[in-house]
Order: C-alpha cells, then sequence, then structure tokens
C-alpha cells in the first residue's frame, strides 16, 4: 500500500460547503462524471470524510480528505493510498509514472477546491485568503 500528501492551507469561513465538491464531479477529471466510481465510506463532517474507489483502474484505492481548523484558516489534507493491479507489472508502472500522477491529481484538486472557494467568498463579499502557490 502507498500513500501520497499533500496538504494546503485554506483560510474559509464556509469549509463544510467544500466537503460537498467531490473530484470526480470536478470537469476534466473523467469522460462521464455521473459514472460511480468512488463511494464515501465515512463521514464526519465537516472534520473528515473517506471515499473508496468502487470500479476504476486500481486493485484498491481509498481516499482520505481531513480539515482542520488553524487559526482563522483552514487546514486541508488528502491521503491516499492505493495499490496498483497486475502484480510486479503495476508495481514497475507505479515507481515509473503512478506516484507522480497521483501528486498531480491531488494539487490540481486542490488548486480547483481553491478556485471554487475563492468564487464562493467573492460572491458572498466574504474574503478568502489561500496558502497554495
Amino acid at each position: 500500500m502507498l500513500q501520497a500528501a499533500a496538504p494546503a492551507e485554506i483560510t474559509d469561513p464556509i469549509n463544510a460547503r467544500i466537503l460537498g465538491v467531490s473530484e470526480d464531479r470536478i470537469a476534466g477529471f473523467l469522460e462521464d462524471p455521473f459514472a460511480e466510481i468512488a463511494r464515501i465510506t465515512e463521514l464526519d463532517r465537516p472534520i473528515r470524510f473517506v471515499d473508496e474507489m468502487v470500479h476504476g483502474a486500481f486493485k484498491r484505492l481509498r481516499h482520505i480528505h481531513e480539515f482542520e481548523a488553524v487559526g482563522n484558516a483552514t487546514l486541508m489534507r488528502d491521503i491516499i493510498e492505493w495499490q496498483a493491479p497486475f502484480g510486479l507489472i503495476g508495481m514497475l508502472a507505479d515507481k515509473l509514472f503512478v506516484r507522480r500522477h497521483m501528486a498531480w491529481f491531488v494539487s490540481t484538486k486542490q488548486r480547483a477546491l481553491k478556485q471554487i472557494a475563492e468564487c464562493r467568498g467573492q460572491s458572498t463579499k466574504e474574503p478568502i485568503k489561500s496558502h497554495l502557490a
């Protein structure tokens, strides 16, 4: 089992609303964003939720989303655990490119959430500051 974690801080007075955003619904992630690929298996709103792959390319994939209040900010942490299919070939593919792809996936999702949070902050006239690069 492998893990990738990429923490990011977002100052967000509407943190609970972000929990409703799923990466499989953000444009560009899937050809058919309405097909079920993951199911939420744990929910402790607004602190944490876990989704696990139902159908997909991995033998196993578990995505843990954690949110922690830090002063006026929210620390958003993604932890992804996966197991590549195809035995030794899958392990080799994991070392060559899957880990890098998963890091890209997490940072792309976090940038999308940052953009959503900032747009919502502007529409409600509440400033949302981000510490993401």
